[in-house]
């Protein structure tokens, strides 16, 4: 006798969320009903890619003003954009079905995710060592004359 999983029910979706998006997806001339709500995904998986993306514009700004500051505040922006371009193809590729290329996107995120946090650990340190005027102070080069 095989041994079979339990299923688990599908929650039943509020009526008043179904009768909403039947009339906006009226508007398109598709319509909605209990079955296509319990079978279908109604978010698009490269959602989470365009806010990333929004999220990478907003570190290019950041790393373009850090140019002024540090050099190693620099480098934790400019690892941060690039880490979220990539993790925002990342998911772009997820939502496409390509799990591999999406696995190596993720590898090389973590990379320069990696690199950004060594950056902003010796930022901490450089400010540490400088608040506490310890015998060592760990070099923060300007890239802008001051």
């Amino acid at each position: 006798m095989e041994r079979t999983e339990p299923t688990r029910p599908i929650p039943q979706a509020p009526q008043k969320v179904l009768k909403c998006l039947d009339s906006m997806q009226a508007l398109v001339g598709a319509s909605l009903n209990e079955r296509e709500w319990a079978t279908n995904v109604l978010v698009d998986d490269s959602l989470p890619a365009f806010l990333l993306v929004f999220i990478g514009i907003f570190s290019l700004v950041c790393f373009l003003a850090s140019l002024k500051v540090h050099i190693a505040l620099a480098v934790v922006e400019l690892n941060l954009t690039i880490a979220f371009a990539l993790l925002s193809g990342a998911f772009w590729e997820v939502a496409e079905g390509n799990a591999s290329v999406a696995s190596n996107l993720q590898t090389a995120d973590g990379t320069f995710l990696f690199i950004a946090g060594i950056a902003a650990w010796y930022i901490l340190f450089a400010l540490i060592l400088g608040s506490v005027r310890f015998l060592l102070a760990l070099p923060v080069a300007t890239s802008a004359a001051s």
